[in-house]
């Protein structure tokens, strides 16, 4: 009964948008970055299944390959630290498998990219997130804006309703 009550308080101090994530399974047509990861037995858990941290692996290679490239094309040098992280697991998935990461962006802010991500096995969803990335200065250790040619290589890749 206290992690009900527990829930029901997270998900009220999250407000609308993180219901309509929890209720709303996404779907793979709404994403436009996509790379494939097999499984590894590694990955395992001792029940058997894919452990929650390599769900959460899986989706932060496919973010930094994304991050890496778009950041590339733009001149940008710049490092992305990770602010926020939520995430739903939905489904198990065995092994042998393979799976297709798909990353999205909802938002780009000053210095903050909010990101939408899921792990699908086949179609069907497996897990879920939403994480916003700050671009960073390496050196100076502070967030810094995101260059306008980054911005623009990030709206291809805008969630798609």
């Amino acid at each position: 009964m206290r992690t009900a009550m527990r829930q029901g308080k997270l998900a009220a101090a999250h407000g609308s948008g993180w219901e309509a994530m929890r209720s709303e399974l996404p779907n793979l047509t709404t994403f436009a970055w996509r790379s494939v990861h097999d499984i590894r037995f590694s990955d395992l858990d001792p029940m058997g299944h894919v452990n929650n941290a390599a769900y959460m692996s899986i989706m932060e290679e496919s973010r930094t390959r994304l991050l890496v490239e778009t950041a590339g094309k733009a001149g940008a040098s710049t490092g992305f630290t990770m602010a926020h992280l939520d995430i739903d697991f939905v489904r198990e998935i065995g092994w042998p498998a393979q799976v297709t990461a798909a990353v999205g962006v909802e938002k780009v802010g000053n210095s903050s990219i909010h990101i939408l991500q899921a792990v699908f096995l086949g179609e069907s969803c497996a897990a879920h997130s939403r994480t916003v990335i700050v671009s960073f200065d390496l050196e100076r250790r502070q967030p810094i804006a995101i260059k306008r040619e980054m911005r623009e290589l990030l709206a291809a890749y805008a969630i798609q309703s």
